[in-house]
């Protein structure tokens, strides 16, 4: 690592010009200079630009007081670093990550969006599923957290998400709390193409065509949870 500190008018600055290090076997360096800045118990963090493998993380944010706001992004991060803190996690695909606050401490908002792409779920090249997809956007907002997302997969299908949750901030501590009495929601829907577990059934002489639509909702508060669930299926036949 290589930069400078500089103290000024009660602003303690250091800028980080070099860094190239390893958190356990993964390579980590910076690609610009950063700086890093204090006054009092506000706290800045400027340009922070990271090489990670093939992927890259940029941040910014500045903090105190009532200050509340940051963005973060992360650009095709591959998930096989996964492996380097497990080496059971047998994953692949990269994952994409944009992310920002903005509001005060006493009102805060944010949003954050993720793309997951080209992700193979471990095990599931022995019947050759393929690659998959997610994306799930959430928005904070007066202490609540609204998202919406899919799960997709050309030969399994698509699964849509929505739901809503509170998350509080406290403005002092910035400690972050979701409420167990105020209320939750969830609901998830999508059609499934049964005929992807041909490979694993073939083996036995058995097939099945045929679609499963689901429906599933959540509602309630944390401390008292209700599920409701529906799955109907639509031409499907089983053969042997």
């Amino acid at each position: 690592a290589a930069g400078g500190v500089n103290i000024e008018n009660n602003l303690k600055k250091l800028t980080l010009n070099k860094l190239e290090a390893k958190a356990i076997t993964i390579p980590i360096r910076l690609l610009e200079p950063a700086s890093f800045s204090q006054s009092g118990k506000n706290l800045e963090l400027s340009n922070l630009v990271l090489g990670i493998k093939d992927g890259k993380i940029l941040a910014n944010g500045k903090f105190g007081g009532d200050v509340f706001e940051g963005d973060l992004s992360i650009k095709k991060l591959p998930l096989s670093l996964a492996g380097a803190i497990d080496p059971t996690l047998a994953l692949s695909g990269n994952l994409n990550v944009d992310a920002s606050l903005n509001g005060t401490a006493s009102a805060p908002n944010g949003i954050i969006q993720i793309r997951l792409r080209d992700f193979i779920v471990p095990g599931a090249q022995t019947v050759s599923l393929g690659k998959a997809g997610a994306d799930l956007k959430a928005n904070w907002k007066l202490g609540k957290v609204q998202i919406d997302g899919s799960l997709f997969q050309p030969k399994v299908g698509k699964i849509n998400l929505m739901g809503s949750a509170p998350l509080e901030l406290d403005p002092i501590t910035y400690k972050l709390d979701v409420p167990k009495t105020k209320p939750v929601s969830g609901n998830v829907e999508g059609t499934l193409d049964l005929s992807f577990a041909n490979e694993i059934l073939s083996a036995s002489g058995n097939l099945v065509k045929g679609k499963a639509k689901i429906k599933a909702r959540a509602f309630g508060s944390i401390n008292n949870i209700n599920f409701k669930s529906d799955v109907s299926l639509q031409k499907a036949q089983f053969e042997n």
